[in-house]
């Protein structure tokens, strides 16, 4: 009788066990379904280490608890602490302002929009820069400097900055070859892609007044919709998307050659503690606090 309850409990063990993993088989197939991420099914190569370590994913942090999910555009390294991307991606407009540099955080070191390594860097922002004629309504001047919270370590091998400095304006260069785009796409339903892509692209021949202050380019009806994506020629920065004329077809990239020099005003030598705006606020502060020790001191002695 002692022997059967033993052999009764074990078969009801065995019994659980294999019920229990039937139901964890369930449960991993549909929360897989509900992932708010699906494979890559568009032509074309994922972006390598090689051809993308200039790439960054900018976050709203609060969104980005689940990683991946905070994502709201694209933007590219081009010094130690500094981003670039599109200006109307850090407009909220819900609340029809912008977000504070505390709410974004920039992830770079990584081809997996949801798939965080140990190579993968995260960093918050002090501060940006915007145009004082910047628009979000028209795009006017749609470009923004990130600043991050401290310097890309120069040993990093998955994240290197991009050169930007050294291409001649592109009104010569119309037919230039060899473009390149680094993003995040979607698919047709307009659901994100989780892989980065490296896309062919080309400068169309359109003759509108858009293709004058912005390089227009096509990217052979690919669904982009990852704003602040690098414009890049022979790991040159030429370009960063600011909108599309319609819905899968011409793409505007604003030629960063026109803001060669209000970029290098803004963040000095590129790393943290010298950029140029904070290193002049922080002065002033120091000045303010020195006066008012000094005055502090002088009434105390009277």
């Amino acid at each position: 009788m002692h022997f059967n309850q033993r052999f009764n409990k074990c078969i009801k063990i065995i019994i659980l066990t294999l019920l229990c993993n039937e139901m964890e088989k369930n449960f991993v197939s549909n929360f897989e379904d509900t992932k708010p991420y699906y494979r890559n099914v568009v032509s074309g190569p994922l972006a390598s280490q090689n051809n993308a370590q200039h790439h960054v994913s900018i976050r709203l942090k609060e969104r980005d608890r689940e990683f991946g999910k905070g994502h709201i555009c694209s933007g590219v390294l081009i010094a130690p602490s500094v981003v670039l991307t599109a200006g109307h991606c850090i407009y909220n407009h819900k609340k029809k302002q912008s977000y504070h540099s505390s709410e974004l955080i920039v992830v770079m070191g990584t081809l997996n929009r949801y798939h965080s390594t140990e190579q993968t860097l995260i960093y918050g922002v002090t501060h940006y820069y915007q145009s004082s004629t910047s628009h979000v309504q028209n795009l006017h001047n749609n470009l923004v400097i990130i600043m991050l919270e401290r310097d890309v370590p120069t040993t990093t091998e998955t994240v290197k900055m991009i050169s930007w400095e050294n291409f001649d304006n592109l009104s010569k260069n119309r037919n230039t070859k060899n473009l390149k785009v680094t993003a995040f796409l979607h698919n047709e339903e307009g659901l994100p892609l989780n892989q980065l892509m490296f896309l062919n692209a080309s400068i169309t021949s359109l003759s509108r007044l858009d293709c004058l202050k912005y390089i227009c380019v096509d990217l052979s009806n690919i669904h982009l919709q990852d704003y602040g994506a690098p414009l890049i020629i022979d790991n040159q920065l030429i370009g960063i998307m600011s909108y599309s004329l319609d819905k899968y077809s011409t793409f505007m990239f604003i030629d960063i050659t026109q803001y060669t020099d209000w970029i290098r005003q803004n963040i000095g030598d590129g790393h943290h503690r010298n950029s140029s705006a904070w290193g002049i606020l922080g002065l002033i502060a120091l000045t303010i606090f020195t006066i008012k020790q000094s005055k502090r001191l002088q009434y105390e002695n009277k």
